[in-house]
């Protein structure tokens, strides 16, 4: 059964030209990481960094301990740094148009200070890297405004559906956004050793637009089964895509939401079929 939230229809920017708009709201949400780097207990799988979308699209940390614990969080339309109380209150904000890293980073510290946290742990190194911007050599955010409403349309649709998936299924995970790669994904435990990765990334090196993916593991050998809908990928990982130009097609919210629905469930079920 299909959610009753009103679907968020997108296409009002091509697709494709979405990737620097993608890069810089990568780069931001490094930002509000170094949270749960500095302030959670390191857990095995990295879930210590990884995100909530809330309903106010936006995504947020893990809770983290203080004298008056807070929640670090990204709002992508418009592109602005929170820090949230227990509740999902907004106790400050940083619109980062104009800003550089450096200076969204003294302004994260002030804000952990203010929380009562110890501000000299804070951190931004990570052990992992990502794609390169000039946001690294102290260029300035410039978001784009459709641009940034576009991807938070795109994080937001896959939210509802993959929070659906989730929900229907108690094997799978809850739903997260992994910084590493920027994607929302659930994982599903099919059996000992098997699982499928069900998810929207924003855009790669595998694809420069947005697209959803159902990848399962350990990676099958072809032949794959047909799909109604998308592609199956076999270039450095395994699963079957359905780009955001094919989502484009459908001209209403009520048919992209049908197709994403439909390619999901589909994408699924031929993964838990394959050997």
């Amino acid at each position: 059964m299909h959610t009753t939230v009103p679907w968020p229809l997108v296409g009002n920017l091509d697709p494709a030209g979405l990737v620097d708009t993608r890069l810089q709201a990568h780069h931001a949400v490094q930002l509000i990481v170094s949270l749960g780097i500095s302030f959670l207990p390191p857990a095995a799988d990295d879930s210590h960094t990884n995100l909530e979308w809330l309903p106010g699209r936006a995504l947020a940390t893990h809770p983290i301990p203080a004298a008056s614990p807070f929640r670090g969080a990204l709002r992508l339309d418009p592109l602005i740094l929170m820090m949230l109380d227990e509740s999902g209150d907004v106790l400050d904000e940083y619109r980062l148009a104009g800003r550089t890293l450096a200076q969204a980073l003294r302004w994260l510290k002030e804000a952990v200070r203010a929380s009562g946290a110890p501000a000299d742990r804070l951190t931004d190194r990570k052990h992992y890297a990502i794609p390169a911007h000039p946001l690294s050599d102290g260029g300035r955010f410039q978001p784009d405004e459709v641009g940034c409403r576009e991807l938070s349309a795109y994080y937001h649709g896959a939210s509802l559906v993959l929070n659906e998936i989730a929900a229907r299924r108690p094997e799978a995970s809850a739903v997260r956004c992994w910084p590493h790669h920027f994607d929302l994904a659930t994982l599903i435990t099919v059996a000992p050793g098997k699982t499928i990765g069900a998810g929207l990334s924003p855009g790669d090196d595998s694809y420069a637009e947005p697209y959803y993916y159902v990848s399962p593991y350990p990676y099958p050998h072809a032949p794959f089964p047909e799909l109604r809908s998308g592609l199956w990928h076999s270039t450095g990982w395994v699963g079957a895509v359905l780009p955001a130009s094919h989502i484009c097609r459908g001209k209403t919210s009520e048919s992209q939401q049908e197709m994403i629905h439909s390619f999901l469930g589909d994408a699924i079920a031929a993964c838990e079929s394959l050997r």
